[in-house]
């Protein structure tokens, strides 16, 4: 839908662009989990920011969370587990915007406070493919000196 990673309204028909892992090294291509494989693509609604967002981009822990490995190019990610799982950590980040110029440190927080398995974490609840008409909070998640937060509460600073 989008040539770069871009902050839509949130809605069916102006999503944000998503991430999650691409191709792993454990033979897995792209994440899977109930079904539904989050492919480039796919429409996902994000019921902690209540937004939608397409499947549009790759991130490396994504990649390394879902496949139970540490790149050496992940840097801010802990080691795995000794029991992790490989396909039981569903890891996808959802955009922010390019509002980073801003506040490049908290950018990672806010980010945080919305992205899905964050990390190692397993599941989290998003919908795969969703119907067009649930419900939207057309606000922007990152910029100024807000953020998102998992309480919704937008005036909150970023730490």
């Amino acid at each position: 839908m989008h040539t770069a990673a871009t902050e839509g309204a949130g809605t069916y028909d102006d999503p944000s662009t998503a991430a999650s892992s691409d191709t792993t090294d454990s033979g897995h291509v792209f994440e899977t989990s109930g079904g539904a494989t989050l492919a480039p693509g796919t429409m996902i609604y994000n019921p902690e920011v209540e937004q939608y967002f397409i499947m549009e981009d790759s991130c490396l822990e994504c990649g390394d969370e879902y496949s139970c490995k540490l790149s050496a190019d992940d840097t801010d990610d802990p080691p795995p587990p000794p029991a992790c799982v490989v396909g039981a950590n569903l890891h996808i980040d959802f955009w922010m915007g390019p509002n980073d110029a801003e506040q490049p440190a908290s950018l990672s927080t806010c980010e945080d406070n919305a992205t899905i398995g964050n990390p190692y974490a397993g599941m989290g609840a998003v919908i795969i493919n969703p119907p067009p008409n649930l419900p939207v909070n057309p606000r922007v998640l990152y910029g100024g000196a807000a953020c998102f937060t998992s309480r919704q509460i937008d005036a909150d600073p970023c730490p």
